[in-house]
């Protein structure tokens, strides 16, 4: 018999891979989503550990499709981390 595979991952980031166990974070999803419209950059922040990083890589990456957008990431640690969300020309 398997076990469910449990939804939480402690420390580690959600990916976009992970959609359908990542729930609860549908309004900022939308608000992050609304407020890329006619902007070319979008600052997210706050402390370490409050999910940014789920929230764009599973919950904003989600909504775009991979034909339209591709993300640029850089990991933390770097000088400059952070992601782009970069439209296909």
């Amino acid at each position: 018999m398997s076990h469910p595979t449990a939804p939480f991952k402690f420390l580690d980031s959600y990916q976009k891979e992970d959609k359908e166990v990542f729930f609860g974070r549908e309004a900022e999803t939308d608000a992050l989503y609304d407020a890329l419209s006619g902007v070319k950059h979008l600052l997210v922040y706050g402390p370490s550990g409050a999910g940014k990083t789920s929230l764009i890589e599973c919950g904003l990456r989600n909504q775009f499709s991979d034909a339209d957008w591709f993300a640029l990431d850089h990991p933390p640690g770097q000088r400059h981390g952070g992601f782009r969300l970069c439209p296909h020309q």
